[in-house]
């Protein structure tokens, strides 16, 4: 007997809750299915995210020269800059010591709790993932993240930020203007 309700495809993070067959009524566990959408839903998050890591890491190698010779202020500023240098140290350090990312390995996690292809997900995990991800061997990956964490470490010798408040001696100059 055909069902009256069509299924979800086998790689859909969900199904109907009921599936009527005839005269049968068969009940799906709605938690389970409630749960794989949820985890769908949170590896999305976690590409966004991961997205938005690499693009915070990108727009600081460009605004930083830019801010410079347009004399924006806040390109000087202590914590942002040294928050995008740690950014990039970090996977710079992974990319050395052969380390997936994190976000990387909790997205691909949550997917295969969501039981759908690691990749690919929904309409943006997809298409963050192709933006995001390319295929090369690991030496292209290493030698690029070592090359933006050496262009970032420049960029911090050649505009550095200016020291915070409590790192500056009574007296002293205030930093670099």
């Amino acid at each position: 007997m055909r069902p009256l309700v069509r299924l979800a495809p086998e790689s859909a993070p969900y199904v109907p809750s009921i599936i009527r067959t005839g005269s049968e009524r068969v009940a799906v566990n709605r938690r389970a299915t409630g749960n794989m959408r949820v985890y769908a839903y949170l590896a999305d998050l976690v590409i966004a995210v991961h997205f938005a890591y690499v693009a915070a890491v990108l727009l600081g190698l460009v605004l930083i020269p830019l801010g410079f010779f347009f004399r924006w202020k806040w390109v000087r500023k202590f914590w942002p800059r040294v928050i995008h240098l740690a950014m990039i140290g970090i996977v710079a350090y992974q990319a050395w010591l052969g380390i997936e990312c994190p976000l990387t390995t909790l997205e691909k996690h949550l997917r295969t709790l969501a039981d759908i292809d690691v990749y690919p997900g929904s309409f943006i995990g997809h298409w963050i993932d192709r933006i995001l991800f390319c295929q090369a061997p690991p030496w292209v990956f290493v030698t690029a993240y070592t090359a933006v964490a050496a262009v970032t470490v420049l960029l911090t010798l050649l505009v550095p930020p200016e020291p915070p408040a409590w790192w500056r001696l009574p007296g002293r100059n205030a930093g670099p203007r």
